[in-house]
């Protein structure tokens, strides 16, 4: 997100030594230290990566694509069409099974909502978690449209397909949904709605 953005364009130019550097001075300061899979290692070079990464130069069509697929928003019935027609406008070549599988999970989604719940959701792509590890569908639920709400949802997680088998090198294949829901701000949005 932005965050990162900013944070790739302060290292824009600088070595990797320089990266790892900035990394270490920032876990000097706040004293934290990496938790989980990533190592320090990993961070810089994810870091760096991203710094160089700032340095592209797109075509207009590119950008114009780019723009197309990161400004989606959409309710989620439709999101599946909306990505085809931008693919189409576009040209591009070799998404169509993406495209397929991405279609089928929307269907399987509001086929297994029974209450009709998901028929107000809706999709964004501009949307994502701050954690790596979820690496399919994200998710967060709020209480209405409002700004406000969408700053503190009640809920919030995603789909991770590889955590398991990373964590477990392998010894473990199994894909899950993770989440969270904040009980003080469920009771909110419930209080909202009355």
């Amino acid at each position: 997100g932005r965050a990162q953005g900013g944070i790739s364009s302060r290292l824009k130019g600088m070595a990797q030594s320089e990266v790892a550097a900035f990394v270490e001075d920032i876990f000097a300061m706040t004293d934290v230290r990496p938790v989980g899979e990533r190592s320090s290692e990993e961070i810089v070079e994810r870091l760096y990566q991203q710094a160089q990464s700032a340095e592209l130069n797109l075509s207009d069509e590119a950008s114009a694509l780019l723009d197309a697929v990161l400004s989606l928003e959409a309710p989620i019935a439709d999101a599946p069409a909306a990505l085809r027609a931008i693919a189409d406008q576009a040209s591009l070549t070799g998404v169509g099974a993406t495209l397929d599988r991405f279609e089928q999970l929307v269907a399987r989604l509001l086929a297994g909502s029974a209450t009709g719940f998901l028929e107000q959701a809706q999709f964004a792509t501009r949307f994502g978690r701050r954690f790596t590890y979820y690496d399919g569908v994200v998710f967060e639920l709020i209480a209405d449209d409002s700004p406000q709400a969408r700053k503190r949802p009640f809920a919030s997680g995603g789909r991770y397909d590889t955590l398991l088998s990373d964590l477990s090198r392998g010894a473990v294949e199994v894909t899950a949904i993770g989440g969270i829901v904040v009980p003080h701000r469920l009771n909110s949005a419930e209080g909202a709605g009355q």
